[in-house]
């Protein structure tokens, strides 16, 4: 597998959408997405369930400790000949987008790999070729006067980011991977909630091996164009670009 490529690669098995989907509720029951990282996630294991270097990062807790409960999900883990760094139900809520963001903490030699169960057509991975200059955003932020949430749409997006702007829709069901080491995030445009499985895996052998046969199609950008604009609010940028305390400049 080329891991120098720009655009994300979609692997080649699909995955039980409706199991999924009813073991996300299953999982709920025990422990919601608040108590979690960044009050966004389920970290779905128990602490023995992982690697030892993960039992203490801030993104695994606290652990809900319910595969047991969700023998589906318990399966997907499980045909990950890797160690197991990190297991995680993330949601993005309606209408709202992750800051631009790397996912460097999830320290050296891992991979992050991703299956959306509930997405829609209006939720974009946002992942800009090159090293994306923040400093385009400032203009606009100021001229908005955000103190705590800044409106946001897709022609804005376009108008400021120029050839940058690299849209990628990805399938429920379908195992992803991209570089998360580069700046990036998920714009959720659409009137429902999104919800992510995210396996973090130790690269070893086998998984080099496993995903080179497996990750066989990479996407080209899509088309974001529709009959109604695409809104979405962001309540932080990177670099503090847009903050979450009172503006006194």
């Amino acid at each position: 597998m080329d891991a120098q490529r720009l655009n994300p690669l979609e692997c080649d098995l699909e995955y039980d959408v409706a199991a999924l989907t009813r073991e996300v509720t299953r999982a709920r029951a025990f422990q919601d997405f608040e108590r979690g990282a960044y009050g966004h996630s389920i970290s779905l294991p128990a602490a023995a369930q992982l690697d030892p270097l993960a039992r203490k990062h801030h993104n695994n807790l606290p652990f809900a400790d319910v595969l047991d409960r969700c023998p589906y999900l318990a399966e997907v883990l499980a045909g990950f000949e890797a160690p197991k760094m990190s297991y995680r139900l993330l949601r993005r809520a309606a209408h709202t987008a992750y800051a631009l963001h790397d996912d460097k903490d999830k320290g050296a030699h891992i991979v992050r790999l991703q299956i959306p169960i509930v997405t829609n057509e209006r939720s974009f991975l946002f992942l800009p070729a090159d090293e994306l200059d923040l400093g385009v955003f400032e203009p606009f932020v100021r001229a908005a006067n955000a103190e705590t949430e800044l409106p946001f749409d897709l022609e804005t997006l376009r108008r400021l980011c120029g050839s940058e702007l690299r849209l990628f829709r990805l399938r429920p069901g379908r195992l992803y991977y991209f570089d998360t080491d580069r700046i990036h995030t998920l714009l959720n445009a659409g009137d429902q909630d999104r919800i992510t499985l995210s396996i973090d895996l130790i690269r070893n052998d086998w998984l080099h091996a496993w995903m080179g046969e497996h990750f066989t199609r990479e996407l080209e950008p899509c088309a974001s164009e529709g009959t109604d604009p695409i809104r979405w609010n962001w309540n932080a940028l990177r670099h503090g670009v847009i903050r979450n305390e009172p503006r006194h400049d």
